[in-house]
């Protein structure tokens, strides 16, 4: 406040002239009733000006003299020469100091010419809150200054008091909230207790829980001595120290002055100079599950409040526990879960919204205390809220500009009535304010509080927080209450936007099925969410307290180059690298990531999205190795066929030779038998590739797997040494697979082989089969064409195993690891080309030293083994009719031309499908067989039959290739029409066939 230029020029004149008389030598003595009449008058101009009652009040001058005070008790005389003997203000008020205070509010309002109020602390009397007022005189400089010193000391004791508490009652609430929150509550103990004893200035705690089984005690967490000691502790009978005690008798024990105690019962504490001991049972329902024991070293006793405070915790622990214990029992009974969880939980909910209404009730009477102040001192200069008070006794209200403002209006526009207020309330929550504002006048709620909506000027609506409070009489009615309004219509739509786009960024968050994730510069992660756990095999905690550049990354040279392009571009984009799962598996991701940022621009890391291409890179690769064995399939496949040509030629030829020859001409003879055995070894090597390439030709005949497992175990004994054990694992079920038993026995054979040859210094080998049922995604993983059910045959050793990095290759054709000369590296591709053309699958598994396991997986048949023996017909023919020869390799006409030719027959040559289509049209009516190669330019051989039907349907054929008859028997031509010769043949084999199939239309 600031005096009127009446009122201080009053109050300066009076005071000068006081001062002036109290200056002048003898007058205290000489005229002392005209000194107090002086007094008197300066006095009741000061009480018209505060209010009596308002506190002590001093004057004075510039020089900092005092020249009136109601501190030196009679007000209506002044001590003789105190001008002289106590010059200070600060001495004034303080006597046994020598100076001023530190930062004088005197000195400040005679620098400033400004109102200033301050704390100072009186050791008279307390804490004061000083007002001290400047008197200008006619100069418009400070003469003199008025200070009211009000006594705040009660005030700031029970603000001291309700602070305390307050820090009590959230201490308890965090410790139940901790508790609530906690699946195991035994677990946090220690943390809690230790904020506990921090509170309490307390040096050291020990909890014991009862173990059941051992009915004893154990100590659970503790704090103040050393893990040794505590060992020594560690369990604890009953009736032994002070927690035996406690335990035992399901009673607090508080011991003062432990340390002049004698008695057996402290004497285990007593060596760590522990003074003070109060230990609690922990009790719920009668029962004792444990104690809590606080300690100190510093004090001999506890105050009642803390004892209170450790008693409230110990009850918190102990409904913890027993809800932890109760959850854990009502989970193995299963039976009354949710009805006894929801008591536990009940209890502890009611015993926060015990504290929360204490908390409230603390806040309202603070509240209460600061409403005592004047109305104006209410509301913070400049605040932006709007102030309102009304009296109940009077009816008078007011609300400030500031409250008028906001709903849009002038100071003069509103007036000063509460239907103001009341007709601009929103209809709809018009009722929700009548009913809370009535409800705290009568007591019912401890506080007034309300959000609610107001008109504005312009018909709009504004968001409105209301609190406020009210002073009552000795009765406990209402007599006045004042408050403030705040605009919040910003704020909540603010609010409702940040909540909706939390809510959205959560939901997109822990929904991704990409990993979402944060990490710092020092590379810890952050955050993460669910897909990324489940991803890595990781909880969201462990992941949490791990470092992404040291546990995780497997290649830290890809982490390099990652942060490389992340930091200096901001960011990275499908970045491949390859993460460790928790099992030691490893997951190849994509990673976007982007640099964050303080608002200031320090960097405090990224943030980014991992998308999972493990499978896809796996069947990549897969991929890759399928088409490049396909590929060297295909160039095997017509390698062979070429050979063939060569070899029919060859083979052919060397008979005619040989017929030739004279028998009696050993030399001769001897040559022409190292050419046709060369030529039979070079044939078969041409039908391991066509293995490899899936066109040799098969006999496919239902065959139960275990019975070709136990034929081809006769044929093994030639080829195991002795230092190697065999032994077998078969499946009881007749297991039957669509297969060339012979082409099988040559895969088992190779297999074994390639195992003993592992295990030169002896070992196991093992043979399995089992039935394995493969959904679509199982049958991919294991390069299957169709889902359904598989008999898996498994071929193991125990030898030194495959390095990796030649797992790829096992079996590409030529591809060995054995020393020259001992392999031709087809044993295991003519392997994989049997059970591809099965319609199988063959895999590998093996590691360095840990042997190596095959695995075939061919589809299971569902049909009846039949045995027929088949009986050969002998059949003659005469060598007589004419036949057409197809075929592009010109030797091989003309072995064919020389070697039917002699035998009788009629011959018509065509060197590809459309010369012997219309060859045939030509001579049809003579043409009785068809010899044909099937791969030939301008018209293949099965082309070319299709067109020979349409002139004649029982023409007959032999079809000549070094490819796989498979094509024929696929196309259900009649075998009594179409034979096929497998390339290279002998003379005797195509003689027979050519009687065969003429003699069968006879």
């Amino acid at each position: 406040m600031q005096f009127d230029t009446k009122t201080n020029k009053q109050l300066l004149t009076e005071f000068q002239l006081l001062k002036e008389r109290v200056q002048e030598p003898g007058a205290a003595d000489s005229d002392g009733e005209q000194t107090r009449k002086a007094l008197r008058k300066a006095e009741n101009l000061l009480r018209k000006v505060f209010e009596p009652g308002a506190g002590l009040l001093s004057v004075f001058d510039k020089d900092l003299r005092l020249v009136y005070s109601t501190w030196l008790g009679d007000s209506y005389c002044l001590p003789v020469g105190i001008s002289e003997q106590n010059p200070r203000c600060g001495n004034a008020h303080c006597p046994e100091q020598d100076r001023h205070c530190d930062t004088c509010h005197v000195l400040e309002v005679i620098a400033t010419g400004r109102k200033v109020i301050a704390e100072k602390n009186d050791t008279r009397i307390g804490d004061l809150e000083v007002h001290a007022y400047p008197l200008f005189d006619d100069s418009g400089g400070v003469a003199m200054v008025v200070e009211k010193a009000i006594d705040i000391t009660e005030r700031k004791r029970l603000s001291e008091n309700m602070r305390k508490s307050n820090e009590r009652l959230e201490l308890l609430a965090e410790t139940a909230g901790q508790l609530l929150e906690s699946d195991s509550p035994q677990k946090v103990v220690d943390y809690l207790c230790r904020r506990v004893l921090d509170f309490l200035d307390c040096q050291a705690f020990f909890n014991y829980l009862v173990d059941d089984a051992s009915q004893r005690l154990h100590l659970n967490a503790w704090a103040g001595i050393s893990d040794t000691d505590a060992g020594k502790m560690e369990w604890l009978e009953y009736g032994v120290g002070l927690c035996g005690c406690s335990a035992r008798d399901g009673r607090r024990l508080v011991v003062e002055g432990l340390q002049d105690k004698t008695d057996q019962y402290s004497a285990l504490v007593r060596p760590f100079g522990i003074k003070a001991y109060a230990c609690h049972p922990l009790l719920s329902k009668g029962q004792v599950l444990g104690t809590l024991s606080f300690c100190a070293r510093n004090r001999n006793k506890f105050a009642e409040d803390e004892l209170s405070l450790m008693q409230a915790v110990a009850d918190q622990v102990a409904i913890a526990i027993d809800r932890s214990e109760t959850g854990e029992q009502l989970r193995r009974a299963n039976d009354g879960l949710e009805m006894r969880v929801a008591e536990r939980t009940a209890e502890l909910a009611e015993l926060v919204a015990t504290l929360q209404k204490e908390i409230k009730e603390r806040e309202r009477t603070e509240q209460a205390l600061r409403d005592s102040e004047e109305r104006y001192a209410l509301a913070v200069e400049g605040s932006n809220d709007g102030i309102w008070d009304i009296d109940f006794l009077t009816g008078e209200v007011f609300y400030s500009p500031r409250w008028k403002q906001i709903l849009g209006y002038e100071d003069h526009e509103i007036s000063a009535s509460l239907e103001e207020w009341e007709s601009r309330i929103h209809p709809e929550d018009y009722a929700l304010v009548m009913a809370t504002r009535n409800a705290y006048l009568e007591g019912v709620i401890p506080a007034y509080e309300v959000k609610y909506r107001l008109r504005h000027k312009n018909g709009s609506y504004r968001w409105i927080r209301g609190t406020g409070a009210c002073l009552r009489d000795s009765q406990g009615r209402p007599c006045r209450m004042a408050g403030s309004h705040t605009d919040m219509t910003e704020r909540k739509r603010i609010k409702n936007a940040l909540q909706e786009s939390e809510k959205r960024y959560r939901e997109l968050f822990e929904e991704s099925k990409d990993t979402v994730f944060i990490v710092d510069t020092r590379g810890n992660l952050v955050d993460i969410n669910p897909a990324g756990s489940e991803l890595l095999g990781y909880s969201k905690e462990e992941l949490l307290a791990m470092n992404l550049t040291h546990d995780l990354h497997i290649s830290q040279q890809a982490r390099a180059q990652f942060r490389k392009k992340l930091v200096p571009q901001g960011y990275v984009k499908d970045a491949e690298l390859e993460l460790r799962r928790k099992d030691g598996r490893s997951v190849v991701v994509h990673v976007s990531a982007s640099l964050m940022h303080r608002p200031e621009g320090r960097l405090v890391g990224y943030r980014g999205i991992a998308h999972d291409v493990t499978e896809r890179k796996r069947l990549e690769q897969r991929l890759l190795q399928s088409h490049k064995m396909e590929s060297i399939g295909l160039l095997a496949g017509g390698v062979a066929h070429e050979f063939n040509n060569l070899l029919t030629a060859i083979i052919g030829c060397g008979e005619e030779l040989q017929e030739a020859l004279d028998p009696h001409d050993e030399q001769q003879q001897c040559n022409i038998m190292t050419i046709r055995s060369a030529a039979r070894q070079a044939a078969e090597f041409t039908r391991n590739l066509l293995s490899f390439s899936r066109k040799q030709v098969m006999n496919l005949d239902p065959v139960v797997v275990n019975d070709v497992i136990a034929e081809t175990l006769k044929l093994l004994d030639k080829f195991l040494f002795e230092n190697i054990r065999f032994s077998l694992e078969l499946s009881s079920e007749r297991l039957s697979v669509m297969a060339d038993s012979g082409q099988l026995r040559q895969v088992l054979i190779n297999l074994v082989i390639n195992a003993r040859d592992a295990m030169p210094a002896g070992g196991r080998i093992t043979i399995r089969t089992r039935l394995a049922q493969l959904d679509e995604e199982q049958a991919t993983t294991h390069g299957l064409e169709t889902p359904g059910d598989y008999v898996v045959i498994s071929v193991a050793d125990t030898g030194k195993g495959i390095e990796e990095k030649i797992l790829d290759r096992i079996f590409e054709p030529f591809f060995t690891t054995k020393e020259v000369g001992k392999g031709t590296g087809l044993g295991l591709s003519i392997a994989y080309g049997i059970i591809k053309q099965h319609k199988g699958s063959i895999l590998v598994e093996s590691k360095p030293g840990a042997g190596a396991v095959f695995r075939m997986y061919l589809p299971v048949v569902y049909a009846e083994i039949l045995r027929v023996k088949k009986e050969e017909k002998m059949i003659r023919t005469e060598n007589s009719g004419t036949i057409l020869v197809v075929e592009d390799e010109e030797f091989v006409r003309l072995f064919l031309k020389t070697t039917l030719a002699r035998e009788g027959y009629q011959l018509i040559f065509a060197v590809d499908g459309a010369d012997a289509l219309k060859k045939y049209k030509k001579h049809q009516d003579t043409i009785s067989l068809v010899i044909s190669d099937m791969v030939m330019p301008k018209m293949n051989g099965k082309v070319l039959y299709e067109e020979i039907c349409k002139i004649n349907p029982l023409i007959k054929v032999i079809f000549i290739s070094g490819y796989s008859a498979d094509m024929i028997k696929g196309n259900e031509m009649p075998p009594d029409q179409v034979r096929f010769i497998n390339k290279p043949f002998s003379k005797k084999a195509l003689f027979d066939e050519i009687k065969s199939i003429l003699g069968s239309g006879r």
